[in-house]
């Protein structure tokens, strides 16, 4: 995927003025294939939060730089992470078609949880 400038300024002007959760979807949707925000906001959020990593890469690079705190020592440690490796899943990058109705199911011990995969909308709603 490649973003140029005045795709980067329109982008920008639409989000800004949104909430967090509003740009996020405006941001995703506006990505290839582009999608109608109203469907953003009822995909996974692993879907929408890789399409923000595509994004966040074809702007800036795929290098994340990173930097956080020690709680028990304060010391400050500074890394970079891969925003296209973030974004994959099983290698694939794309995530269009993951299942949008497909259960996730969380197994602990002896315990099972199965519940659907949050949604933009889920966030908004709570």
């Amino acid at each position: 995927m490649s973003v140029d400038a005045d795709t980067v300024l329109r982008l920008w002007e639409q989000a800004g003025p949104l909430d967090d959760q509003g740009r996020a979807t405006a941001l995703a949707g506006a990505v290839a294939p582009a999608a109608d925000p109203d469907e953003v906001a009822d995909w996974p959020l692993g879907r929408r939060d890789a399409r923000l990593l595509q994004l966040r890469a074809a702007v800036a690079g795929p290098a994340l730089e990173a930097v956080t705190t020690c709680p028990a020592c304060d010391g400050e440690l500074s890394f970079t992470l891969d925003t296209i490796a973030l974004a994959a899943v099983d290698g694939d990058t794309d995530r269009s078609d993951e299942p949008l109705d497909e259960p996730l199911c969380v197994r602990v011990d002896d315990w099972q949880v199965t519940c659907r995969r949050l949604t933009t909308a889920d966030l908004v709603a709570a």
